[in-house]
This record gives structure tokens, sequence and C-alpha cells, in this order.
């Protein structure tokens, strides 16, 4: 891309900081190897991670998070999918599909719920697509979401069979 993306001052330093303490964290309490022989990432791992703010990185600061940029954001995964491709996967669903549609397109008052909570970990986003009839073809989904007749929650019917 040309001309290559650049970043503020502040930003390059709010990065390099996050990713020094990622480093640190990651080479004394991140062990690959067993996360891939359980098949799940330690609780206190997603903690530290969210504690440094990793997963408020896409996340506006006036909830919670860093708001960095794309290149920023670039950079920081590359850094995670060089350790780990399943926490990279995980992080990166959060992020990049999980609770970026509340960022874009959220209402302020869902935006004041969910993304101060996102962006520090305490809850995780995920993303919804891929159905037993129509894999990921979106234009393909049956699964519905119906207004309760009380209109206070929507009933969710169908079936998910992965879910980033």
């Amino acid at each position: 891309m040309f001309p290559y993306p650049e970043v503020s001052q502040e930003e390059r330093e709010t990065t390099n900081m996050l990713l020094d303490s990622f480093r640190k964290y990651a080479q004394k309490n991140i062990d690959t190897r067993k996360i891939d022989q359980e098949e799940k990432i330690p609780k206190e791992v997603f903690n530290a991670l969210g504690d440094m703010g990793i997963f408020g990185i896409c996340v506006p600061r006036e909830y919670g998070g860093s708001e960095l940029s794309s290149t920023s954001y670039g950079r920081v995964f590359e850094e995670i999918c060089h350790l780990d491709a399943s926490l990279a996967v995980t992080l990166g669903g959060h992020s990049s599909i999980g609770l970026k549609g509340i960022v874009l397109f959220g209402t302020e008052e869902q935006k004041k719920k969910y993304l101060p909570d996102l962006a520090s970990g305490k809850k995780i986003a995920a993303f919804c697509l891929t159905e037993p009839e129509a894999g990921s073809d979106a234009a393909g989904i049956q699964t519905k979401a119906v207004l309760s007749e009380d209109k206070k929650h929507f009933i969710l019917n169908g079936s998910k069979i992965w879910i980033t």
C-alpha cells in the first residue's frame, strides 16, 4: 500500500508499550503447547490480556479502549499470531467481527452497555454465521431472531455449527 499508513507518535508509543507488556507477559505465562494439548486458553491469560488493554485495541477511548488504527491493530496481531494462532483467532474474532459491529453501527445505548466490558475482556464477543445447511453463505442462513410477544426480548431459533 502506498503511501504506507503513518500513525501518530502517541499511537506508536501506545502500541510499543502494549507490545512490550504482551511480550514480557507471554514469555513467562503463555504456554502455547499446553493450550494446544488442552484445547483451552486459560482464564488467567484472558484476564491478563484484558488488564493490558488488548481486548480493547479497536474500541473508542470513551468506552474504555485504546482506539488504535488498523495499522497498529495489524502490528499487535502480528505479534500475537507469531506466538499462538488460537489466541490470535480468539482475540481477532472478538475485535474484528465480534465487537466491530457495535463500534460501527451500535446505538449509543448499546455502546455504553457493551463496549466497556468488551474492551476490558470481562466479556468476549463472538460471531455466529456458519450453519449446517448453509455453511458460511450469509444469504442461506436459516436462524431467525423474533421479537417476543411482550416485546421485551428476542427468541433465537436455529442452529450454528462454528462460532468465532
